[in-house]
């Protein structure tokens, strides 16, 4: 029932849950805008990778309990405060982002439940993502470019290897 509708199950440690199935993300592509794609990663990159990165976070997870404070935000962007602030509200009401509340501190924000919902391709792709855009000059993301170019080729075979097929019928 769930692949009609283009969704498919996903497990989280005992849990169970529904996501779009990997060609249904592809076909539908992304409602958000630049200015909602740049927060997001700005909150993933300080919340997720950077912690994981310093071994503070160990589990392979998008959620995390390092919050991105908005002064953080501010200082590592160039967009007026009234559109970080729309974003940020956009991205909540989606579910990609969390606000926290940190005790005394100010909190922040959190990559939101949505998170639980991505397959393992697309957890993928998201982490291949943060690295091309976190440090594009790294042996990390030359290896993930050299990666995707021999993909893209064994793919090109493909295509051609069908359309032969297709024609010699």
């Amino acid at each position: 029932m769930l692949a009609r509708r283009g969704r498919t199950l996903i497990q989280r440690r005992d849990r169970w849950t529904s996501g779009y199935a990997d060609a249904t993300a592809a076909r539908i592509g992304t409602t958000l805008g630049e200015t909602e794609r740049a927060v997001l990663a700005l909150v993933l990159v300080h919340s997720v990778a950077i912690p994981r990165a310093e071994g503070v976070l160990a589990e392979d997870t998008w959620l995390s309990p390092h919050p991105t404070p908005v002064e953080e935000l501010r200082r590592h962007t160039q967009l007026p405060i009234g559109e970080m602030e729309a974003a940020l509200r956009s991205l909540r009401h989606a579910g990609l982002l969390s606000q926290v509340k940190a005790g005394e501190e100010a909190g922040g924000y959190v990559p939101g439940p949505q998170f639980h919902r991505l397959t393992q391709a697309a957890r993928r792709r998201l982490q291949e993502e943060l690295i091309l855009a976190a440090g594009p000059n790294t042996p990390l993301a030359a290896a993930v470019r050299a990666r995707r170019r021999q993909q893209a080729r064994a793919d090109d075979i493909d295509t051609m290897e069908r359309r032969e097929q297709g024609d010699s019928r």
